[in-house]
């Protein structure tokens, strides 16, 4: 069984902005918005489902 990596949010974005060449902010508010769609889908019980992990 694969164990997998663990990264908070603040790992995360700092990981993707390097990798994109973008700043932190910029990510952050990118992150913060995918999170907040996330939420809203689930608050109204649409399915989620991210596809190709």
């Amino acid at each position: 069984m694969s164990r997998g990596v663990f990264m908070n949010k603040n790992e995360i974005i700092r990981e993707i902005a390097y990798k994109q060449g973008i700043s932190s902010e910029v990510t952050k508010g990118i992150i913060d918005q995918f999170i907040e769609l996330i939420g809203d889908k689930m608050a109204q019980r649409e399915k989620i489902q991210i596809a190709g992990f």
